[in-house]
């Protein structure tokens, strides 16, 4: 049997301030996919919109306290 690969790695943003939260969300996805994975973190509010307006991302997980902006603040600018 096959498993389905993306032609190209599945782009993923994590938004955390807190470093181990971050490391422990990438060692995760690492264990459970054997897909190729491109995975960016961005520690507040203000990186992340950055990161977001550069690239375009499949999946961003995003949490809610955050220093610079609120994750509904850094939601409403994914929204835009």
């Amino acid at each position: 049997m096959s498993s389905h690969h993306p032609p190209t790695p599945l782009s993923i943003l994590i938004i955390d301030d807190t470093k181990d939260n971050r490391d422990i969300l990438k060692k995760m996805l690492r264990e459970v996919t054997d897909w190729s994975l491109s995975i960016e973190e961005a520690a507040d509010g203000a990186h992340a919109i950055e990161k977001l307006r550069a690239t375009p991302y499949d999946l961003v997980f995003l949490d809610y306290r955050l220093p610079g902006a609120t994750g509904l603040d850094v939601l409403a600018q994914i929204r835009q």
